[in-house]
């Protein structure tokens, strides 16, 4: 058999890649999402049919940002739309993802398509906030009270009971010096 024919390598790769693509008719305003997509936000079924269902969706911290950022794309002051945000969930919860939007143009300039790939970012941005959180409550701390500072904070933010930080003494690595020990909200001595 001879090569696949590029339409289905395109299609075969974005469906494996696990990024879901809608694509919006700028005349009509009607949207056509990706089975993919809806999944991804938890929409089966709820119907996504306009431009204006998916601007309803996006977080109201970066709703103003997004759409002047897609506005600008589409009158061409940018060169792309490649923009992170949130988009509400089929459960009301909000999930971060990663839009890259190109415009299919008339000769004039002027946008008819736009087609955008959502990436679903959201784990990586969780783990982000959590490593903010945690610099956060360091900045103003130094010696042995960083790293109780540091145990507290990522025990709270992990939920987890027992946490250690130590380093090792030798090399290779067989021996190692405790330099806080917090256990059911407490420090022991090492």
């Amino acid at each position: 058999a001879g090569p696949m024919p590029w339409r289905a390598r395109t299609a075969l790769t974005v469906e494996r890649a696990s990024d879901g693509i809608w694509e919006w008719n700028v005349k009509s305003g009607a949207v056509d999402c990706s089975p993919r997509w809806k999944a991804m936000l938890s929409l089966a079924e709820t119907p996504v049919l306009s431009i204006e269902d998916w601007r309803t969706r996006l977080h109201p911290d970066d709703r103003a940002a997004v759409l002047l950022r897609l506005d600008n794309y589409l009158k061409g002051v940018t060169s792309r739309f490649d923009e992170q945000y949130r988009l509400r969930q089929g459960n009301g919860q909000y999930r971060w993802v990663h839009s890259r939007g190109a415009a299919i143009r008339h000769a004039s300039g002027a946008p008819y398509r736009v087609v955008v790939m959502d990436n679903d970012i959201h784990a990586r941005k969780e783990i982000e906030t959590t490593l903010i959180e945690a610099a956060e409550g360091l900045s103003a701390v130094s010696g042995t009270s960083f790293y109780q500072a540091l145990l507290r904070s990522l025990s709270s933010i992990l939920g987890t009971r027992d946490n250690l930080v130590f380093y090792c003494v030798a090399d290779p690595s067989s021996t190692a010096r405790t330099l806080s020990y917090y256990t059911r909200g407490e420090f022991t001595e090492n």
